[in-house]
């Protein structure tokens, strides 16, 4: 092997967005990748107390900053601009004063909030600097209030990188990306991947008799609980569903700003009873949950191209999506999952009533999901390394 390469990565959230083992693994599988191939990861995020750790050779450092996290309500996006300058100047200084003796070979940006940080670190030490994006979903250029508003997401457009890396995660972030002079070349846009392993995975027997203690059909969504996830589109769907299956559940994976709102609608609309918040939940307990579902259902506003909508359709799922972004990519309309048009939300109801009904229709579908994605789809493994070879090649140009 070539000698380890020394990367630093900045970010404005840390390396699970939802606590340990408990959101993205986008960010935590690749730095594991590089730990495992010899490479030295640094981790660098804001947070309200400092404090360092290793999480699989991993190594973290939060720094205080005590406006972290900033609330997302009211004035987010605001509050974010107007407080780029701290973050940048915070982070500038500690990795300055940190590492100036061990200069790093990479420089990651994983966030818009840490890009203007991450490139001036990246020109300081000499160090080649790359753009992680994990999607944008109005990747496009905007009015001035907009720029304004975004001055991050701006200026991480305009400072340019030695690598683009982005998530496929079907809003055509690479062709928006492009539109600001930013080369073909530099762009790589990757799809996250899945684990095979699930294929084989058994049953949780005590999750089983927790959640289907009178043999209950599932209906099952994960997700950040932010408005354009639109899980409220789910709930509103329920009692229509309820008038002919009485026997059915709805269970709600995760947690975010709009959980108290998701909460209210249900007891408004009398269904509290037939709907589970679990909160956010480690990753492993998850795969538990999908493998014990009837139908999962994504109601992203964006695209239906994400991480539990993979691993619900190699967990053999019949998966109802939106047809949004590039979804049709991943799911084909009664083929390997269903596709509902976002101008016809109220057939929701009779689709979900139809696959419960349908037990040959369901079978056959989940069998051409799980196909397609052991046929066509990448393994994380497959992912992580090609990732590690781009910044090979670079650090080696």
């Amino acid at each position: 092997m070539n000698k380890a390469i020394n990367t630093l990565h900045l970010s404005s959230i840390g390396i699970w967005d939802l606590g340990q083992n408990k959101g993205r693994e986008s960010t935590y599988l690749p730095l594991k990748g590089f730990v495992e191939k010899g490479h030295i990861v640094n981790f660098i995020t804001i947070d309200k107390r400092h404090k360092t750790e290793n999480i699989n050779g991993i190594n973290v450092e939060k720094v205080n900053l005590p406006i972290y996290p900033i609330p997302k309500k009211g004035f987010h996006n605001l509050t974010r601009m107007l407080l780029l300058p701290v973050t940048t100047l915070v982070l500038i200084i500690y990795v300055l004063c940190k590492y100036y003796k061990k200069k790093p070979d990479v420089v990651y940006s994983h966030s818009t909030e840490t890009t203007l940080a991450a490139y001036t670190i990246a020109k300081l030490f000499n160090s080649k600097y790359v753009l992680r994006m994990y999607g944008f979903p109005k990747f496009k250029k905007e009015n001035i209030f907009h720029t304004l508003v975004r001055l991050d997401r701006t200026i991480s457009l305009f400072l340019k990188a030695d690598l683009y890396i982005l998530t496929n995660d079907g809003t055509a972030a690479d062709k928006a990306i492009e539109s600001y002079g930013v080369p073909h070349y530099k762009v790589h846009f990757l799809k996250n991947g899945i684990d095979k392993s699930y294929l084989e995975r058994p049953i949780n027997h005590n999750l089983l008799k927790e959640i289907k203690p009178k043999n209950e059909k599932i209906l099952l969504t994960a997700s950040r609980l932010v408005d354009w996830k639109q899980v409220d589109l789910i709930i509103k769907a329920l009692p229509f569903v309820l008038e002919k299956e009485k026997n059915i559940k709805l269970i709600i994976i995760g947690d975010g700003i709009e959980r108290k709102n998701l909460e209210t609608l249900a007891e408004k609309l009398n269904i509290r009873k037939f709907v589970t918040f679990t909160g956010a939940l480690e990753h492993n307990l998850v795969i538990d949950y999908i493998k014990l579902a009837d139908i999962f259902i994504s109601m992203n506003a964006l695209s239906g191209m994400n991480n539990s909508v993979y691993e619900a359709m190699i967990c053999g799922k019949v998966v109802i999506a939106l047809n949004t972004g590039d979804t049709e990519s991943l799911i084909k309309n009664n083929i390997t999952g269903i596709l509902l048009d976002p101008s016809k939300i109220e057939e929701l109801p009779n689709i979900i009533l139809d696959i419960l009904s349908n037990n040959i229709k369901k079978q056959e579908i989940e069998k051409n999901a799980q196909n397609f994605m052991k046929e066509h789809w990448p393994t994380w493994n497959e992912r992580i390394n090609y990732e590690i070879d781009l910044i090979e090649k670079l650090v080696n140009m």
